[in-house]
């Protein structure tokens, strides 16, 4: 659940919901095999939200926005803008 931070969307904390209310609904399972496929489909929701996490990491550490020389405006205004 401490991954959902990082992960892209703007609904987070209704992704968060979700994911609770599939485990109240899976509470109850019995049989062996449908326990191992929820257990295998968090698991891999585990893993995506990671996968994220880590992202978010690898994108603090290797870029800065005070480190873009980027100084043209986008204008519509200019001359040799293009209009679709």
């Amino acid at each position: 659940m401490k991954n959902i931070k990082h992960y892209p969307s703007k609904n987070q904390f209704g992704i968060m919901l979700a994911i609770k209310e599939e485990f109240r609904d899976h509470r109850n399972l019995t049989d062996e095999r449908e326990i191992k496929i929820e257990r295998k489909k968090a698991w891999m929701g585990v893993a995506h939200l990671q996968l994220y996490r880590e992202k978010a990491a690898e994108m603090e550490t290797n870029y800065s926005l005070t480190d873009r020389k980027f100084t043209e405006t986008i204008n519509p205004k200019d001359k040799d803008f293009i209009y679709f």
